[in-house]
């Protein structure tokens, strides 16, 4: 190195490199502008990618992978990966699981009970089976 350079400041440890990608990439304006056209959702995306890589962390945090990913370009391309898997979400807390959503009960137009599963329709058919083979014991045993 020469004397006038500064020495780069190493990170201590993964966490910190991290952060230092997410400030880079952010900063980054061809990648802002990348971003922005790959999600389809103009700049509104802009604003949301810093809490968005947030939960993006937490994630790796719960698969115990953060340390599978070791480069910036790793984790700009598993991050993008990521969120558009999740439709560029802007909504953090849906991200994240917080948000708890309404699965509504799918309700039959026809007025029929819900459909049974097949493990009850196998049970209900050999209760039948059993019923129908008893009857043609006993009128074959009088």
């Amino acid at each position: 190195q020469h004397a006038c350079e500064e020495p780069k400041e190493e990170p201590q440890n993964l966490d910190e490199e991290r952060e230092q990608w997410k400030d880079a990439l952010l900063a980054d304006e061809d990648w802002q502008a990348t971003i922005v056209r790959y999600s389809g959702k103009g700049t509104a995306v802009l604003q949301y990618a810093r809490e968005a890589m947030t939960v993006f962390d937490d994630f790796l945090r719960l698969k115990f992978s953060l340390d599978t990913i070791r480069t910036k370009k790793d984790y700009s391309q598993s991050f993008i990966g990521w969120w558009r898997y999740h439709n560029f979400n802007l909504k953090t807390e849906e991200l994240s699981g917080g948000a708890q959503q309404h699965i509504p009960k799918v309700v039959y137009s026809s007025g029929r009970p819900e459909r049974s599963s097949k493990v009850e329709e196998l049970m209900e058919t050999g209760k039948r089976a059993t019923e129908i083979a008893m009857k043609i014991y006993n009128s074959q045993a009088v």
